[in-house]
């Protein structure tokens, strides 16, 4: 059994391990966003794909679920119910079966990057040998069994479509909110090699710039201090475009969920439009919140 509170031991990191272990998942949740989704949906198609089945019971209360996060869900070959009685669904539970044993987790976190990552949660992890977990498969069973559970429809899809305009944490920032880190050094300091990982471009196409970056040179780096990720698009134009992002809010909220590949390189590309970030297939972040502005 343990605390899962996303300082020591981060849900997102939990969740995933218990995936690839899983031939079965259930989730009840008050609400999915699509932030959270992103997390974990590679885990959950992968453990499809292999036979496996989710099962996910949500709310569209509050209008906070968001059509994106369950048209993914649907996609990918996952089961969605919504729960539409007269109570309040408050439940926040997470369900792993294999052939023998059941694992839960149970406690504050809804689906969403918040809530999985870097949000002050309180969630408690244990399995079937520590506790008796029939009761709580039972009680989702039943739910997901209840008439106040519906199926998802049209209806439903277009009723969840207009949950636009909901503000929620996501990756750290309220969604649609320009921020611009006022931390950040003068130019002269953030072209400094010495004091910050500077990234240029190692490929180029019409719409997207392609970047690496390598695990051994953020230790280096992170053994020095406190220093920022500077990341330079169209170098050699009149105006290039400078974007520093501060290494402990990559290594918060991006690095656990990014992958690293067998060479140590996270990789990752940049939309020229818009300067988002793609660190894997569905995991991106908005570059504009931290670009630099002289």
């Amino acid at each position: 059994m343990k605390f899962v509170e996303n300082n020591q031991i981060k849900m997102a990191h939990e969740v995933k391990i218990l995936i690839k272990k899983s031939r079965e998942v259930l989730i009840s949740v008050a609400f999915l966003r699509y932030s959270g989704v992103n997390i974990i949906i590679d885990d959950l198609e992968e453990m499809i794909k292999k036979g496996g089945q989710v099962k996910v019971l949500f709310s569209s209360g509050f209008g906070i679920t968001e059509w994106k996060a369950v048209n993914a869900l649907q996609e990918i070959g996952a089961e969605l119910k919504c729960y539409q009685g007269e109570k309040v669904f408050h439940s926040k539970g997470y369900i792993f079966r294999t052939d023998t044993l059941a694992h839960v987790i149970i406690g504050s976190s809804n689906i969403s990057s918040s809530a999985l990552i870097e949000g002050i949660e309180w969630n408690m992890s244990f399995d079937s040998n520590e506790f008796n977990c029939d009761d709580i498969i039972n009680e989702f069973n039943r739910l997901w069994q209840s008439l106040d559970s519906r199926l998802l429809d049209d209806t439903l899809m277009k009723e969840l479509k207009r949950n636009k305009n909901v503000k929620i944490t996501d990756i750290g920032f309220k969604e649609d909110q320009e921020i611009e880190d006022p931390s950040l050094p003068s130019y002269n300091e953030l072209m400094d090699d010495t004091k910050n990982y500077i990234v240029s471009r190692n490929k180029v196409n019409t719409n997207q710039w392609q970047y690496q970056i390598y695990k051994t040179r953020l230790e280096e780096y992170s053994q020095r201090g406190k220093f920022n990720i500077v990341i330079v698009g169209d170098a050699d134009a009149n105006d290039p475009k400078i974007i520093a992002i501060p290494y402990d809010y990559l290594k918060k909220n991006i690095l656990p969920v990014a992958s690293c590949d067998d060479r140590g390189r996270y990789l990752f590309e940049v939309r020229k439009s818009d300067l988002r970030f793609n660190w894997r297939h569905r995991i991106s972040m908005d570059g504009k919140r931290f670009k630099y502005k002289k």
